[in-house]
């Protein structure tokens, strides 16, 4: 079913099959190039190929119509991918084992990850692609931002030599009234001495996990209901939501260091699982406040949506 939509819109809007091929290309790099692997540039074409099959974006005046994909730009297409698969097949260090950690601070890999969509390119000509970011303005900005916040590993590993110091003092400001005898350790990974219960922050407490989580659910929500979304709100929220996340993880440390020096036993063996139902209810309290506020009111819709990411003379898919 889904593939006889593709086929249906692709008849009609040629960024369909162009997404679609582009999507198709990625994940066959990635099979043939395991160190090109990372989630966000699928994902960020995926959700845009999906929000244009939910899309019926209309005008006053209909612009002309854009020629189907020509062949010779398919040709250039793949053979722009098989080229980058090539020249990284022969590069030793990407096909080594252990690379991919050794390659982290290597700016030309970390871009190549991203790069792999620069052959999208060419399947359209220069009007091509200015009707459909004309046409598609929310669905595209929606795209972008995935493709550039979606499971920051590289910026959390960036900032945590910083963050990790700001947390553990936030962290024990929290603690310190309830935990008496409470101190603070100024360590390149802080600790919190307690009385029963040493607690030290490693990187994997940054709250990337609840992040992740976060960034799942509130994705399949826009697909579902996106013609149903308030942009303007949905951008809004998306960020409130990573700095809910950001807030929750320093209260979920907070209360396993008091936890911990009240019940050690138990916290050690469970504070895993329960770091993982606490970022969960907090998701689901989250969702529940904001969704009726996402979501615009069917009378609000032309103006909620038109006026935020989609250009003044175009009426949004929602109408």
């Amino acid at each position: 079913m889904l593939a006889s939509s593709i086929v249906g819109r692709a008849r009609q809007e040629p960024a369909v099959l162009v997404f679609s091929l582009a999507l198709g290309a990625i994940c066959l790099d990635y099979i043939l190039i395991p160190a090109l692997n990372t989630v966000a540039p699928a994902v960020s074409c995926g959700m845009l190929l999906l929000f244009l099959l939910r899309s019926r974006p209309s005008a006053p005046v209909q612009p002309p119509p854009v020629e189907a994909v020509a062949g010779w730009r398919l040709l250039l297409f793949f053979s722009l991918h098989l080229a980058a698969v090539g020249i990284f097949w022969l590069s030793r260090n990407v096909t080594e084992p252990a690379s991919t950690r050794d390659l982290l601070p290597n700016f030309g890999v970390s871009a190549a990850k991203y790069l792999v969509l620069a052959p999208t390119i060419v399947l359209l000509p220069l009007a091509g692609w200015r009707r459909f970011l004309r046409l598609y303005r929310a669905e595209w900005v929606a795209a972008a931002i995935a493709l550039f916040t979606l499971f920051p590993y590289r910026i959390v590993e960036a900032v945590w030599p910083w963050y990790s110091q700001a947390l553990g003092h936030v962290v024990y400001a929290l603690a310190h009234p309830f935990v008496s005898g409470l101190q603070y350790v100024s360590l390149p990974s802080p600790m919190l001495a307690g009385p029963e219960l040493d607690v030290t922050i490693l990187f994997w407490c940054n709250g990337l996990e609840g992040i992740k989580l976060f960034q799942i659910v509130f994705v399949l929500m826009l697909v579902v209901d996106w013609t149903a979304i308030n942009r303007r709100r949905a951008l809004l929220g998306y960020f409130g939501g990573l700095a809910m996340i950001l807030v929750a993880n320093v209260l979920r440390i907070a209360l396993l260091v008091i936890a911990g020096n009240r019940f050690p036993q138990f916290a050690v063996q469970h504070h895993v699982t329960a770091g993982w139902i606490f970022f969960a209810l907090v998701l689901v309290v989250y969702i529940l406040a904001a969704y009726n506020w996402l979501v615009t009111p069917p009378g609000d819709r032309t103006a909620g949506n038109a006026a935020s990411l989609i250009q003044p003379g175009f009426r949004s898919a929602s109408q």
